[in-house]
């Protein structure tokens, strides 16, 4: 049974085998057909492409030498008729020097018309003309007829032009006039005038620009009959009538494909249909933009058959001629036939191979199936022993998945898209204090929340927003308070998750109990506050030792004038009176405000408010001015008025605070000149406030220590070592800002001081 089961394997593989190849080779024709077609047109495109360049650039070739020969043709002909005006006013000259004075102005006139008028050319149609500017006539001209007669052909305008010029200046000029041999018709002409001083005479002479233009057409056509004949792209050359003669509208000139055809009239009406379309064709593409191409059908030489042909024409419309060249399709043809025959070639070609390929892997299967088929079977056994020890090892992780999830310290709860809880482990029943699970699987997130967060926000709507960063972000942490099942709240940190589970969209909560955290952290909150107590009493120790000092000279002054009063008040009129008690109110008044700086440095409240920086320093040495001068420590400050937003009362703390540091620093190095810098300024979008003495700098092996708590370098009973780490904890923490400290050696009036800096940077 399993040997014709293999048999019947390997005849339906060798079948199967020979289809595939068949279909496959089919397809593989139909390709190769269509990669024919498309490279016969790709060819047909590029040949034609070619092609219409090199006809279009060999008929712009010979136009431009046309052009060429044209404006040197114009040049030289101009330069011909200047050099015989020339010459002719020279002679003119010489003849009125040599006679002005042994004959009359009348002869020398006659004797002057004469000569000119015996002036002839080859050229019957050129010749000298002489024209009286005063009376307008003409003196000397090939036309007898008209001698004597006004000048016409020049309108008033023209002739002031001529009469303006001078002496030695000649004009070019273009008028219409007729020919010595003709009566009426006039031609366009280009003349050359210059004045004959003497007399007030115009002399010049001229060429018909119809005469140039045949010059012009016999040079061209001699530069063309002496081109070499291209057999693939001869030239031909037809002449344009100006108005057509009953059908015909040109005549051949030259064609170097056919010599036979020079002279031979062109019409549009000859006995082809197809002739006649394609003339007018060109002759309409002639008509509207001068230039272009045509394809049309045109026999080879002098044989008959016609060939498809595509020609390029260009119209010179100065000489009223076509000039064409053109290539036949024939020669694409051979490149066609060889790509065909190529492409045939390789089909022959494919098709002995794919039957060769159907042999050698009907063979190959046939062995193949036969070695393979007898391991078949046990590679069956062996893949049914792997399912098996597989499933036991699937079923063993999922045990160990569900342990994990089961027995984690880590609370996890499932959330459907509507925040109901869809799953959870026993580490959540049990930091929620929930002891049957079904009783917290029928609830939501909500259920389970307080109705407001901490800081007053709806629980609804601040995990709502956490649930939003968690679509956008996949994952994202933060603190929440839950409600347990009795009702006391318990701090945790959440870890939400966006996962597909069965193809839909669940959200993974991670849990951990952080309540203890919370405590400590409330602790330590406590212990800043006893801390911040600390350094204010500190602080109100410094205080009380300034009001001291403040206050000691204004009593003096107010008992001494209580004195006055008593002693002499019987003695003293009203006037003196009121003065020594005016004198009294102001030393009073000095004290109340005193009172009042006190009283607002100490003020517990942290609310922040707008303030000027240069106002709080003000504030600052009213409080300590009395205690630093009576200990010589002199101030100099450089501080910028600068509008804040903050605790006005921190910051004067902390100033206060690192001032007294260096006066402790100046008092116990025994500084005789002792100096303290303050300076404030605005930098990049931050404020910045640095304060330096000249103490002598900290000691770098305790410099880095000196914001710990509790440490201090003064002795016992001094100080307890809590005012520089107060002033790190509200600058970070109330002011948002940094301190920095470091040693420096600076100059200060020729004198190299050092001491330390204090720099703290706020945002502005």
């Amino acid at each position: 049974m399993k040997k014709n089961f293999t048999a019947r394997l390997i005849i339906l593989s060798i079948f199967f085998i020979i289809i595939s190849v068949f279909f496959l080779t089919v397809y593989n024709i139909y390709v190769f057909n269509e990669y024919k077609e498309m490279l016969i047109k790709k060819e047909t495109k590029r040949y034609i492409n070619k092609q219409k360049n090199i006809i279009e650039g060999k008929v712009k070739f010979i136009t431009s030498i046309f052009e060429a020969k044209s404006l040197d043709l114009e040049d030289g002909l101009k330069e011909k008729i200047k050099t015989r005006i020339n010459n002719a006013v020279n002679l003119s000259n010489k003849i009125i020097d040599e006679y002005k004075n042994k004959t009359t102005s009348a002869e020398l006139k006659l004797m002057l018309i004469n000569i000119f008028q015996n002036v002839k050319y080859k050229n019957k149609n050129e010749y000298i003309f002489i024209t009286d500017i005063n009376t307008e006539r003409i003196l000397v001209h090939g036309n007898e007829r008209i001698i004597g007669k006004k000048v016409t052909g020049l309108s008033q305008v023209e002739l002031n032009e001529l009469r303006s010029l001078k002496d030695s200046d000649g004009i070019f000029h273009k008028i219409r006039f007729p020919k010595p041999s003709g009566i009426n018709e006039k031609f366009e002409k280009l003349i050359y005038l210059k004045k004959i001083k003497h007399f007030n005479w115009l002399i010049g002479t001229g060429i018909y620009l119809d005469d140039m233009q045949k010059e012009l057409k016999l040079q061209n056509l001699k530069i063309l009959q002496r081109l070499k004949k291209d057999k693939k792209h001869y030239l031909f050359l037809f002449e344009l009538y100006n108005q057509k003669i009953n059908d015909n509208y040109g005549k051949i000139i030259l064609h170097q494909g056919n010599r036979s055809l020079k002279g031979k009239v062109l019409s549009l009406n000859t006995p082809s249909k197809r002739k006649n379309t394609y003339r007018k064709e060109y002759l309409s593409l002639l008509d509207t933009y001068g230039e272009g191409f045509v394809t049309y059908y045109y026999p080879k030489g002098t044989s008959s058959t016609l060939h498809k042909k595509m020609s390029f024409f260009f119209l010179i419309k100065e000489l009223s001629w076509v000039v064409g060249t053109g290539f036949y399709f024939d020669d694409l043809q051979k490149e066609i036939d060889s790509i065909t025959k190529n492409i045939n070639v390789q089909i022959e070609n494919y098709i002995v191979t794919a039957v060769y390929i159907a042999i050698f892997l009907s063979f190959l299967t046939s062995l193949v199936f036969y070695f393979t088929s007898r391991k078949i079977a046990a590679t069956i056994n062996s893949y049914a022993r792997d399912i098996k020890q597989s499933n036991k090892d699937l079923i063993k992780q999922k045990n160990v998945f569900k342990t994990l999830y089961e027995k984690s310290a880590d609370g996890i709860i499932m959330l459907n898209e509507g925040a109901n809880i869809i799953g959870c482990n026993q580490a959540v029943l049990k930091i929620l204090k929930y002891k049957n699970k079904d009783d917290f699987l029928i609830l939501n997130v909500y259920d389970v929340s307080p109705l407001k967060q901490k800081k007053g926000e709806k629980s609804f709507q601040k995990w709502n927003k956490y649930i939003e960063i968690c679509i956008q972000k996949k994952s994202t942490n933060f603190e929440w308070l839950f409600l347990q099942k009795n009702g006391k709240k318990v701090w945790c940190d959440i870890t939400l998750t966006q996962i597909k589970l069965d193809d839909e969209t669940v959200i993974h909560i991670v849990l951990r109990d952080i309540s203890s955290k919370k405590d400590l952290e409330s602790e330590m909150q406590k212990q800043q506050i006893v801390l911040a107590q600390q350094s204010k009493k500190s602080a109100m120790g410094d205080m009380i030792g300034n009001i001291a000092h403040q206050w000691r000279q204004p009593l003096n002054n107010v008992s001494l004038l209580i004195h006055y009063l008593r002693d002499n008040c019987l003695n003293m009129n009203e006037k003196e009176i009121h003065k020594d008690v005016e004198n009294c109110m102001i030393q009073l008044n000095y004290m109340s405000k005193t009172i009042d700086d006190f009283t607002n440095f100490i003020n517990p409240n942290k609310s922040k408010e707008h303030f000027n920086l240069q106002d709080t320093f003000v504030k600052v040495f009213t409080i300590i001015s009395a205690q630093f001068n009576d200990k010589n420590i002199n101030l100099n400050e450089n501080i910028e008025k600068i509008n804040m937003y903050g605790i006005e009362n921190e910051l004067m703390q902390v100033v206060i605070n690192i001032l007294n540091n260096s006066r402790d620093a100046l008092l116990s190095n025994e500084i005789e000149n002792k100096m303290i810098f303050i300076d404030a300024y605005t930098k990049n979008e931050e404020i910045i406030i640095k304060i330096k003495d000249n103490a002598g700098g900290i000691d770098n092996a305790i410099i880095t220590r000196i914001f710990e708590p509790y440490f201090t370098t003064k002795k016992e009973h001094e100080g307890v070592g809590i005012g520089l780490y107060m002033v790190e904890e509200i600058i970070e923490k109330e002011l948002n800002g940094k301190i920095l400290v470091k040693n420096v050696e600076y100059e200060y009036q020729n004198n190299i001081l050092k001491g330390a800096e204090f720099s703290i940077r706020l945002t502005l």
